[in-house]
Formats: structure tokens, C-alpha cells, sequence
């Protein structure tokens, strides 16, 4: 090879080496450009359980199969997550090693802050403003002595055992209430309303939907065991139907999230493997225009993002490669 052809391929390596490195740079650049997810101790949210924490002294993200993702930083009173790396998707935080007490959390976009805040009992957290959240959870979990999933079938608990936790999306329109299972987010149930509002009852005057569902005054407290505050709308509420998708508004209503009419008492129900039960008289009565059950739908999986420069560095190796052998 003649001098100047020698030197024009030194160019042209040089200049892949430095393409290369460029995108290296790049790539470290963009690891270095994810949010943070905030958690705080916030005890106006506890409502019912045993308290947990009183401060936080560690704290672990941990993905739906299990690894931990990332280890907080805790500073003033606060466990801080640096979120490069991590796709967006649910997770879960283990607080002071409490394995039993996970915290679901629900990441959208990795690159910007998330503030989330939870109640000393671990049981209640919402996720962005703390007095206009992005999502409201409740979690029902073993380490508060909750009732396990069950099958729709008999009311049996599910096995392996598992433990429910229900998050209500507050900015969807319309809203959307989840029901999975804590320390995998498999969904077992799902349910968006027809109207904003439920109807008024005997103690509530047309209550939003998140409060029906989370509130302070929650269908569970309205009802507090008395059949005539649901059943002008809810006839039948207590009878379970062959199938799950028999369930409506006059007919086994109760039987859509909950094994029965005695609530998260008995456990939620999983929705998704479902089996025929004990045959009961068919309702005629004609259904009231309330709500009607939403299709369950499966939980999406995170796809693992490819580094954006991946094609380049491997372009230029090769090229760096066979200009190495030509000389």
C-alpha cells in the first residue's frame, strides 16, 4: 500500500475511533440523565393496621420477578432512588427489610422525578401530589394480617398463596381501578366505571368514584353490614352466579371484586382463572342503568430497552477491525 493510501485509511481510523468514543460517551450520558423516585413517611394517610415504620432507615427497589434494582439513598427522613436504567413499569419498595409490607409503585416515565408518600402502616400511598395524586394504592397485605386471593370457584385461597393490593389510576378518564397481586403486579382484576359519580345512597350524596372505591366514606363503610343501603340497585347482591361474567349490577355484584358481600374479609377474588360454581335460579329482573363489568385484562410486561448507540459502536468496531487488517 502506497504512502498516501496508508494515510487516508489512518484517517479514516482515527476518525472511527473517534466516532466510537463519542458514543460511548453518549451512551454514559444518557445512563446518567434518569429521575428519582422520592419516598416519604406520611402518617395523615394511615387509616386502618398496625404501624410499621416510624422512619425509614433503608430501602430496596425491587422489580415484579424479584431483583432488586436499586438501593435508596436516605436523607432527611426520606429514601431516594436513582431511576437510570430503569424502564418504566410496576415495582415494589421494601422498607426497613419488611418483605411482608411491600409498597407497590407505578413508574412512567424513569427520566423525571416521582414523589410518592405512604402512610406509617405501608398500607396507604399515593403517587405525585400529595393532595391531587396521579395514583391512590391500598395494599392488603400478609404482614398486616390480610385475607389471602381467592378462586372464584369456592372461595378457596389461591396457591401459592397470594396477597392483593388495589391501585386506582386518578387521571385516566375514565379512572381505573386495578387489583394485583403484591410483590408481582399480576393483575387479577380490573374495573372502569360507566359514570363519574355512584349514585346516592341513604349516607352519600353521589360520591365520585374514587371516593366510593378508597375514600374515607368507601362503599365498604357505607354499607357496614346493612343489605337495604345496596339493595334497591344491587338485588341479588350476595348470590353468586355460575360464571363471572354473569356477575352485573342486580346480580351477584358483590362477587366482582370480593368473595361475597363480607368484603376484603373474605379475600379478593382472582378474576382470571375462573371455573363454573353452583347453578342459582336466573334474575329477570330488568338491570338499573348503573355500572356494568369492564373485561379483565392482563397486566402489560416491561420490554428491556437496547441501548440507542448499540448499532454504532458495532459498525465501527468491525470497520476499525478491517482496516486494521488491510494495513
Amino acid at each position: 500500500m502506497n504512502t498516501r493510501k496508508r494515510n487516508m485509511v489512518n484517517y479514516i481510523a482515527a476518525g472511527l475511533l473517534i466516532c466510537f468514543w463519542l458514543s460511548m460517551g453518549s451512551i454514559n450520558v444518557q445512563a446518567a440523565e434518569g429521575g428519582k423516585l422520592i419516598l416519604s413517611l406520611q402518617p395523615s394517610l394511615d387509616g386502618e393496621g398496625n404501624i410499621k415504620a416510624t422512619s425509614i432507615t433503608g430501602a430496596e427497589l425491587i422489580s415484579p420477578d424479584g431483583t432488586v434494582m436499586a438501593n435508596s439513598v436516605v436523607s432527611g427522613g426520606k429514601a431516594q432512588f436513582n431511576l437510570s436504567g430503569i424502564d418504566s413499569g410496576d415495582y415494589f419498595i421494601r422498607v426497613n427489610g419488611l418483605a411482608d409490607d411491600l409498597i407497590p409503585t407505578r413508574i412512567d416515565d424513569a427520566t423525571t422525578d416521582v414523589n410518592q408518600f405512604v402512610g406509617q402502616k405501608l398500607r396507604v400511598t399515593v403517587i405525585g401530589n400529595l393532595s391531587d395524586p396521579t395514583y391512590q394504592i391500598q395494599t392488603f397485605s400478609k404482614g398486616q394480617g390480610e385475607h389471602p386471593v381467592v378462586m372464584y370457584s369456592d372461595g378457596s385461597n389461591k396457591n401459592p398463596e397470594q396477597y392483593a393490593y388495589v391501585l386506582l389510576s386518578l387521571k385516566a378518564n375514565p379512572q381505573k381501578l386495578e387489583v394485583n397481586v403484591l410483590g408481582t403486579a399480576y393483575q387479577l382484576n380490573t374495573y372502569s366505571p360507566t359514570t363519574a359519580n355512584h349514585p346516592s345512597t341513604s349516607t352519600a350524596v353521589n360520591p365520585t368514584f374514587s371516593d366510593w372505591m378508597l375514600g374515607e366514606n368507601s362503599h365498604a363503610y357505607d354499607y357496614n353490614g346493612t343489605d337495604s343501603k345496596c339493595t334497591t340497585c344491587h338485588i341479588n347482591m350476595d348470590n353468586k352466579p355460575p360464571a363471572f361474567t354473569q356477575i352485573a349490577t342486580i346480580n351477584g355484584w358483590c362477587y366482582r371484586c370480593h368473595y361475597g358481600k363480607a368484603g376484603v374479609d373474605n379475600g379478593f377474588i382472582d378474576a382470571t382463572t375462573l371455573s363454573v360454581a353452583t347453578a342459582m335460579p336466573t334474575v329477570t329482573t330488568t338491570p338499573m342503568p348503573t355500572e356494568t363489568p369492564v373485561a379483565t385484562t392482563a397486566a402489560p410486561t416491561a420490554t428491556p430497552k437496547t441501548p440507542a448507540f448499540e448499532a454504532i459502536l458495532t459498525i465501527c468496531a468491525v470497520l476499525i477491525m478491517v482496516l486494521v487488517r488491510r494495513r
